[in-house]
């Protein structure tokens, strides 16, 4: 039998909603066919190790705490559905039109940005495994090059060298910030005050996003 959603204005927002059953994710298929002894091993190995517990590692920043309060929300419109576009300075230069993007599993820096950065593409390094986009494509990649992000100001800055692939397309941004940089920094992001905070020696940075910026890249992406 089908069931029908709530309208909208018949929920209520302090009480959660019952749970009807339990939809489990998808697994093995045509992906998962392991060939040999050594990738099954190799397989099983992987998802032994992801499944064990072992003691909690503490790291430099997890005694510094990060919230957020309504002191953070300074947007143009809200709520929203705007993507995250930050600045940050990689390598000594201020670098604009960075998207925030914690479902990427890899940090990109566009090929028309590292250019204008002046770096040489001879400092560029093999990748380890080829890049694969949205829908299984993969993705040119010229090479990875480790380079220092920071944040902040003279009385409080962060520092962290991140591993970028450089990737030979033309886009709207000029990098993305994926789940290295995020972890690097040990970041907190929220999305509706378009904001992110990280630890630093004396205290917490907050990075805010443009909203302003956003929607004018999606305005141009529209437009092409």
């Amino acid at each position: 039998m089908k069931s029908e959603p709530l309208p909208e204005n018949q929920l209520n927002p302090h009480i959660a909603l019952p749970t009807i059953g339990t939809i489990l994710p998808i697994a093995g298929g045509s992906s998962l066919e392991l060939q040999t002894n050594k990738q099954k091993k190799d397989h099983y190995r992987l998802v032994n190790n992801v499944a064990v517990q072992g003691p909690i590692h503490y790291i430099e920043w997890s005694k510094t705490p990060l919230t957020f309060s309504k002191q953070d929300l300074n947007l143009e419109r809200y709520p929203h559905a705007d993507v995250m576009v930050i600045k940050a300075n990689i390598a000594a230069w201020e670098i604009n039109r960075i998207l925030i993007d914690s479902g990427s599993s890899m940090d990109i820096i566009f090929v028309n940005a590292f250019d204008q950065m002046k770096l040489s593409r001879n400092q560029l390094q093999p990748l380890d495994s080829p890049l694969v986009g949205f829908g299984g494509k993969r993705i040119e990649a010229l090479g990875k090059i480790s380079l220092p992000v920071s944040f902040g100001d003279l009385q409080n800055a962060r520092t962290e060298y991140v591993t970028f692939n450089v990737v030979g397309l033309h886009y709207s941004y000029n990098a993305i910030f994926g789940r290295g940089f995020a972890n690097k920094f040990n970041i907190a992001i929220h999305t509706g005050y378009f904001c992110m905070k990280m630890p630093a020696l004396h205290g917490v940075i907050t990075v805010y996003g443009s909203q302003k910026e956003a929607r004018n890249i999606e305005r141009a992406i529209h437009k092409s």
